[in-house]
């Protein structure tokens, strides 16, 4: 990254930096951009904490229709099906 790219980057987010600014900015995103180019050479692996032979058990969703007319009650105001709360802020 040189300073030029600073200097344009600045100018076309309407922003003003001073010269030290530039110099700081130029050192930083090049050490940033240094760094994403090795991450980017790295083959990442998804670790596997369970063996390929072993299944996990997972329950089956059930739809339960539960009676909701007790905490219906407890609210003060309605507009239809809808239930208002009081302003807590």
């Amino acid at each position: 990254m040189k300073e030029e790219d600073i200097k344009k980057l600045s100018d076309l987010s309407r922003i003003k930096i001073s010269k030290k600014e530039i110099n700081e900015f130029t050192k930083q995103l090049s050490d940033i951009l240094d760094y994403v180019n090795k991450v980017q050479g790295y083959k990442f692996i998804a670790q596997k904490y369970k063996s390929d032979d072993e299944i996990t058990e997972l329950r089956e969703d059930k739809v339960i229709n539960k009676d909701n007319e007790d905490l219906i009650k407890q609210f003060s105001d309605q507009d239809g099906k809808l239930l208002k709360v009081k302003k807590i802020l």
